[in-house]
């Protein structure tokens, strides 16, 4: 029974019955599930075959009899020949017999007649073939070659047949099997099974290598390449192929046109690539040329040198270099000597070093003998008697008359009677009285300590009543709790950045004792927090009184209820029991009434209560100084002082009082001691320091009147006086150290660090001019004068050097422009003359060809020396002399002073045209350079001279050839009777083409937009075909084959191709089962 899969049987082939019996029919996979499938005599039916199984056992066996083949291949050409003139002989016996009256011999008559003439030796087509006795060989031992069961399984053994011999590679010997293979099968399966066969399957093979071999045929494009190249030599080919493979390595393409053409000269080539560029076949590729020749001329330039960061730096080192070749004459060795002889060069940093060591130790020294001294005097200052006495009042206690004091007539409790009534809650302090001030808040929360600026103000006497004392000793302190808790509650502004990290202490003491005069402060936005507060007390007291009444009136009706009146209640009883009810300790007003009058005491017996009396008594306070006169002074400017200059008085006022608390008064009295007054004496000269500083001539003022009252009261103690005298004496020679004298600015340092705040190097800028060296020197070592002097020495030099290099005139005209200090060093003058008058003598050598090279640091100015715009015969010896001497003081200099010219040459002339990028650009470079000899050779002798130099010329030479090969590509649009040619022959095709232009002509004279349409399509095919011949490397392979072509060898190879494929063709197909692989071909009589 058959199965849904039958419809896609394949047909069966009429192929004979093989030796293994009949051969399988057509089918599929899905046969063997047929019903009743099964042979005549109970067995089933054989599997059908697997077509890929087939196909790929078929190529296997095929493979190995091609192999086998190749060597039997002139045995059966031979018999071929022989089959052949056997064919033609019968064929003229048959007409000879026809023209004498005779009848043709039977079959058995021609044979006996061919044996007859045959020669006894056998002929060698009938000897035994080797490939054939390998097959036998082979199949004897493993069975017989696997024989295609399939349609498929056919044509694949018989394209292995043909490719072993088919090619150097896999895909050549496929390319060239498949297609005669294909036809040979199936000329064979046509005429399968007839004495044709044989030769249908050598003429299919024939046939089917010719139409490849045709169809490979040159085409338009190639025909038209290989006649513009023309003639052409391996040897040239094969500097083509270098010149092509060196721009490629300095990534610039190149076409095989401008390459032939760099070689062997103009050739049609390069007119075939200008109409195909005109045709925009070429735009791609030359559009990336600009940039390659960029590229690559860049990195050609980077092989002499990297390019440089600065023309200035380059010609400041050409510029030294050839000054050593200027400093190695007689002349220059004698500048060197003098040079020498004035010093070696001193640095700001090595002179500043030595001048501040010293100085420093000068200053310190000085310091310490003033240290000293004043030690010694001021200590003998603080130990002063007591001369001064003021009188004073103070406050004294005394116990006074006892108070008795009755027993209480209300009530007493115990604990554990119930607490009284709890009064209305307050949501803040100052709810209901308005915004609170700032001494009332500073007092409420536990008041300023008394300590440090605190104690020089009479805050501890500011008492807000019910409160306390703004200031007291268990008050907290302003920087670790005021500052922030201040600006939190909106009392002061928050810092710029809305931090609290600035000093308030005196900020918050001027408001308070502003408001302990009568002008109180008050927070920030206080009437809307004040309005907010009453708000909420408002609710809070509603509440209290609502609770208040709704407890009175439960307690009242209980009483009632009870048989007490109401109103008997004593106020504590009341107060107490209500407070329970509204706390919610009793629900029964009774209960918490009982629980009242249950804890109620015995009342107590009467006691006596000790009072105490104040009393102001006179009273001598001894000390030192009295300051009072400046303290008179400072009152007297506070009358009228503001801002900045108020504040710096009051703090000198605080600073003009102790401490701490006198223990007799209570409070702070006025400094007294030497010491401490001497102490505020220094603090009040920073303040004027700062002031000074600042430019406050008011404040300097102000202060400067109170600080001549102190001075003056110190004097008055006479060891005061002598400690001032002393001191002063010995700050007389610390005053050059001072301020902003030139030796103060040099020697200053930081108190804290110890680190001197002028760096080393900017010393001996501190020091210029004759008024600042005249005041060094009077006070300098024997180390830093001789810093200071080889300092200026070579700051003088290193002025007349900075302006084109040192000269005689230059030094002698330094040395006038600074006469004055010179005067004061007299060993620097001589050393300085004696090396003017080396100069005078050196520069007979600096108006020689090097030294105008040395004159200045300019790359132009060197340019100009070395490559001329109009050279002269001969100097090429004198550009790479120079460049040599140059090169061998800084090899990187001459590199980079001749890659400065030729990097110069190279961006003039690749410059961006107005029309869009510089097509010729490499081309103009390399005509700049070798269009003149005498410039080339200019250029060529600089480059050898360099270090490497043969090997940098070599590959600079290599560049040029490469941008001259550029410029031999024509320009698009002249030569039109080429162009015409070219075009016209471009629009003809191959073989197949034209018979498909003749197809859609039709033969006739057709619509001529048919014929015209073809052609343009022909010629852009012909265009992109020529553009990729030009460009890829297949050109480069046209080129070699041209060189290395011989006359006929492609007809010899063809000829030999096709004999080889109709012995393949004619030894194919089907062949008797253990027999040799052979041809049967029989004469027909």
């Amino acid at each position: 029974m058959a199965n849904f899969f039958d419809q896609f049987d394949e047909p069966t082939a009429p192929k004979a019955a093989g030796p293994t019996g009949p051969a399988s029919g057509g089918g599929n996979f899905f046969d063997q599930f047929d019903e009743g499938a099964a042979s005549k005599g109970g067995k089933p039916a054989s599997k059908p075959p697997s077509v890929v199984g087939d196909v790929v056992q078929s190529a296997g066996a095929g493979i190995i009899r091609g192999a086998a083949g190749l060597p039997d291949l002139p045995q059966t050409v031979l018999g071929l020949a022989e089959a052949g003139i056997g064919y033609l002989t019968d064929k003229a016996a048959k007409g000879a017999r026809a023209l004498a009256g005779k009848a043709p011999l039977t079959e058995d008559e021609a044979a006996k007649a061919r044996a007859s003439v045959k020669s006894a030796v056998p002929s060698p087509s009938e000897l035994p073939m080797p490939g054939q006795t390998a097959i036998g060989a082979l199949e004897a031992a493993t069975g017989k070659l696997y024989e295609p069961q399939t349609t498929a399984g056919e044509y694949a053994r018989t394209v292995a047949e043909f490719v072993p011999g088919g090619g150097k590679t896999i895909a050549t010997a496929a390319r060239n099997a498949l297609l005669p293979a294909v036809a040979s099968e199936t000329a064979g399966r046509l005429t399968e099974g007839t004495a044709a066969e044989p030769v249908a399957r050598l003429v299919g093979g024939v046939a089917g290598g010719a139409a490849q071999a045709f169809t490979r045929r040159p085409g338009t494009a190639e025909r038209l390449f290989d006649a513009g190249a023309g003639k052409i030599s391996a040897d040239e080919v094969t500097a083509v192929r270098s010149l092509v493979d060196d721009a490629a390595a300095r990534s610039v393409s190149l076409t095989w046109a401008e390459a032939l053409q760099q070689v062997v000269g103009p050739r049609r080539l390069g007119d075939l690539q200008r109409v195909v560029e005109g045709q925009g076949g070429l735009s791609e590729f030359f559009a990336a040329r600009p940039g390659q020749i960029d590229a690559a001329g860049q990195a050609g330039l980077d092989a002499i040198a990297p390019a440089s960061p600065s023309s200035a730096r380059t010609g400041e080192a050409i510029q030294a270099a050839a000054r050593n070749a200027v400093a190695a004459t007689p002349e220059g060795q004698a500048v060197i000597r003098a040079t020498q002889g004035a010093g070696p060069r001193i640095s700001p940093d090595q002179a500043g070093q030595v001048i501040q060591r010293e100085m420093r130790g000068v200053a310190d020294a000085r310091e310490a003998v003033r240290s000293e001294q004043g030690n010694r005097d001021y200590a003998a200052a603080r130990a002063a008697p007591e001369r001064v006495g003021i009188e004073r009042t103070v406050e004294v206690e005394r116990p006074g008359p006892p108070v008795i004091t009755q027993p209480e007539g209300a009530p007493r409790f115990t604990d554990a009677a119930p607490r009284p009534m709890d009064p209305p809650p307050v949501v803040e302090a100052s709810a209901s009285i308005g915004p609170e001030s700032l001494a009332r808040f500073v007092a409420r929360h536990g008041g300023l300590r008394l300590d440090g600026d605190v104690l020089a103000t009479d805050l501890h006497r500011f008492n807000i009543p019910g409160i306390g004392n703004v200031a007291r000793e268990t008050g907290k302190g302003i920087d670790n709790f005021w500052r922030e808790r201040l600006i939190e509650a909106g009392y002061l502004r928050a810092d710029a950045d809305g931090g609290a990290a600035r000093d308030i202490t005196n900020e918050l003491l001027r408001k308070l004792q502003n408001e302990q005069r009568g002008v109180p402060s008050y927070p920030i936005d206080s009437e809307r927090q004040a309005a907010a507060a009453r708000g909420r007390q408002g609710q809070v007291t509603d509440e209290y009184r609502a609770a208040q009444s709704q407890a009175e009136s439960s307690l009242d009706e209980a009483l009632s209820r009870a048989g007490v009146p109401p109103e008997s209640l004593h106020p504590e009883i009341r107060s107490r029991t209500v407070g329970a009810l509204m706390r919610g300790e009793h629900v029964d007003p009774l209960d918490a009434y009982e629980r009242t009058v249950a804890a109620m005491r015995e009342p107590p017996a009467p006691y006596a209560k000790g009072t105490t009396v104040t009393e102001e008594i006179p009273d001598v306070r001894f000390g030192q100084v009295n300051p009072q006169p400046a303290i008179d002074a400072i009152d007297a400017a506070l009358g009228t002082a503001k801002g900045n200059i108020r504040s710096a008085l009051e703090a000198v006022r605080r600073d003009l009082h102790g401490n701490r608390p006198d223990p007799v008064s209570g409070v702070r009295e006025t400094e007294l001691t030497i010491d401490g007054l001497h102490q505020t004496r220094e603090r009040l000269d920073q303040v004027l320091r700062e002031a000074r500083k600042a430019g406050d001539g008011v404040m300097v003022s102000r202060l400067q009147s109170v600080r001549s009252a102190l001075d003056e009261q110190l004097k008055t103690a006479p060891e005061m006086a002598v400690a001032d005298a002393n001191f002063a004496a010995n700050s007389r020679p610390l005053e050059p150290f001072g301020g902003k004298t030139p030796l103060g600015r040099v020697t200053q340092r930081d108190p804290e660090t110890r680190r001197l705040n002028t760096p080393a190097e900017q010393v001996p800028s501190h020091l210029e001019g004759a008024t600042a060296a005249r005041e060094f020197l009077a006070n300098a070592t024997p180390a830093a004068r001789n810093a200071f002097e080889a300092r200026e020495v070579t700051r003088i030099l290193d002025g007349v050097s900075g302006q084109g290099g040192a000269t005689a005139e230059r030094i002698r005209a330094a040395m006038r422009q600074n006469e004055d200090l010179l005067a004061l060093l007299p060993e620097a003058r001589s050393r300085l003359q004696r090396l003017a008058l080396a100069h005078q003598g050196r520069e007979a050598v600096e108006r020689s060809p090097l030294g105008r090279i040395a004159q200045r640091p300019d790359v132009k100015s060197a340019i100009d020396a070395l490559f001329p715009t109009k050279p002269v015969e001969g100097s090429a010896a004198d550009v790479g002399a120079a460049v040599g001497a140059i090169s061998r003081s800084n090899s990187l200099a001459a590199r980079e002073l001749v890659r400065t010219y030729l990097g110069t040459e190279f961006a003039a002339k690749t410059k961006d045209l107005q029309s869009g990028a510089n097509q010729a650009g490499g081309a103009k470079f390399a005509a700049s350079i070798r269009g003149n000899d005498l410039a080339g050779e200019n250029v060529f002798a600089a480059i050898g001279a360099l270090p490497d130099g043969e090997r940098v010329a070599a590959g600079f030479s290599r560049l040029l050839d490469i941008f001259e090969a550029t410029g031999t590509r024509q320009s698009v649009g002249s030569r039109t009777s080429f162009n015409s040619e070219a075009l016209a022959e471009m629009k003809k095709g191959n073989l197949g083409a034209e018979a498909g232009k003749a197809a859609a002509t039709g033969g006739f004279n057709l619509p001529k937009r048919i014929a015209q349409a073809f052609e343009d399509w022909q010629a852009g095919r012909n265009v992109d075909r020529l553009a990729a011949l030009l460009t890829t490397p297949e050109g480069g392979r046209r080129l070699a084959d041209l060189a290395n072509a011989k006359p006929g060898a492609d007809t010899i190879a063809l000829l030999n191709r096709l004999i080889m494929l109709g012995a393949r063709g004619a030894g194919s197909g089907d062949r008797e089962a253990r027999e040799a692989l052979q041809l049967k071909v029989r004469a027909v009589p």
